[in-house]
């Protein structure tokens, strides 16, 4: 077998992950029963925590899906003459195919009242310093703790966004196309981070 090759156990480790994740975006940890889980994912209960120990772990182990997707991205290398706008509709695209860990995140903030503790302990910092280099080069002016409120800032104004339903977008600010969100977009960015 190739070492690229998913193993069985692997494969249903990502098939409860990718059953768990809308679930608990939709429901909330609290909302979420393990059995409800462990049917969505076509395993028993036994099956589930044999991956994950408990509720907990494969909650936790969503969270840290996001976060792991995210720390892959490379923003170092971003195309064309307008690099801000590059971000963005990086960012755009990112967040817009993850919309359940965008949600599951938000759920989780407002029922918490606070982000989930692996963020902090395990993902801000490289998050950070990967994000460094790109608002080094936009704002070489600013301070670390002005870039970190510019970064922090623009991905909550795009999440904001990836987090509406296109037709409400339509209705309640007047843009008919995802590109014209993404031009909006690309123009608070950069008023924000320029300012």
């Amino acid at each position: 077998m190739s070492h690229d090759t998913p193993t069985t156990g692997e494969r249903t480790r990502a098939r409860i992950l990718d059953a768990a994740l809308p679930r608990f975006a939709a429901e909330g940890y609290a909302g979420t029963s393990v059995r409800t889980l462990a049917d969505a994912a076509g395993v028993n209960v036994a099956t589930l925590a044999w991956h994950f120990g408990d509720k907990e772990g494969l909650y936790r182990a969503c969270v840290e899906r996001l976060y792991a997707d995210l720390a892959q991205v490379d923003t170092s290398a971003l195309e064309g003459d307008d690099p801000l706008a590059a971000l963005v509709r990086r960012a755009w695209a990112f967040t817009q195919s993850r919309r359940d860990h965008i949600r599951l995140l938000h759920r989780h903030l407002l029922d918490q009242g606070s982000h989930h503790d692996v963020l902090a302990e395990r993902w801000l910092d490289p998050l950070v310093d990967g994000a460094r280099p790109a608002l080094v080069a936009l704002r070489p002016d600013a301070t670390d703790t002005e870039r970190r409120l510019l970064l922090f800032t623009a991905a909550h104004v795009i999440v904001r966004f990836v987090l509406d339903d296109p037709a409400f977008l339509t209705r309640a600010v007047g843009v008919e196309t995802e590109d014209e969100i993404v031009a909006w977009l690309v123009r608070v960015v950069r008023a924000l981070i320029l300012a």
